[in-house]
């Protein structure tokens, strides 16, 4: 294995499943907890997809942008305020359908930048810094496989832990995962910021009469 290729799996499997319970289960709570009708939980529980579709965009434009191409710096922020917000989600959402639907917007648009990111562009960032560019193929197939295993899980897991400790605790736990998935990449985004700020620290120096 590469440096950097398990964390990234393991990210990757956290944000997944965090992302595919709340995809998967977001209208049975708003029909079960909050007492919405079926259609339109269906209906609310979109805004968690489309705010992920700007999500996916606004992490590639910021990476290539602000951080030049360096997308792991910008999955760390993500990911913390995901999991800040999945956390928080059934007492926010208990303010009503308004706070509701913003609560699941913001999840979905900052849970799918990761989710976007760390399968692919994170990847090939690894295996660059590595000096084996070759290898992304194999490194991706590992860290998407991974991630598979947390989509997976996102099937029966949620139903053991509600049934064991109710829908407060699943959403705990989403808030627990997404930290872990920042854990896992923070070493390897604290390491690209130092790459990035190295160049003005040695311009700043040469200046120096």
């Amino acid at each position: 294995f590469l440096k950097n290729c398990l964390s990234c799996g393991g990210a990757y499997f956290c944000i997944k499943l965090v992302r595919y319970i709340f995809m998967g289960w977001l209208p049975f709570y708003l029909v079960e907890v909050m007492k919405y009708p079926a259609s339109e939980a269906l209906i609310m529980s979109t805004a968690f997809d489309v705010a992920g579709a700007f999500g996916s965009i606004a992490c590639g434009f910021i990476s290539d942008k602000a951080f030049g191409g360096k997308s792991v710096i910008v999955v760390i922020p993500m990911c913390l305020l995901t999991g800040i917000f999945a956390a928080s989600f059934p007492y926010i959402a208990a303010f009503g359908k308004t706070y509701n639907v913003i609560t699941m917007s913001i999840v979905g648009f900052m849970v799918a930048g990761p989710d976007s990111v760390l399968g692919g562009a994170a990847c090939a960032e690894v295996c660059e810094k590595a000096g084996h560019p070759a290898a992304v193929t194999s490194m991706s197939g590992i860290v998407n496989g991974m991630g598979s295993v947390g989509a997976i899980a996102s099937g029966m897991l949620p139903i053991l832990i509600k049934e064991q400790y109710g829908w407060d605790a699943l959403f705990s736990f989403l808030g627990g995962l997404a930290l872990c998935g920042t854990m896992c990449v923070l070493p390897m985004a604290m390491a690209s910021y130092s790459e990035l700020s190295k160049p003005s620290r040695d311009t700043s120096r040469k200046k120096v009469p």
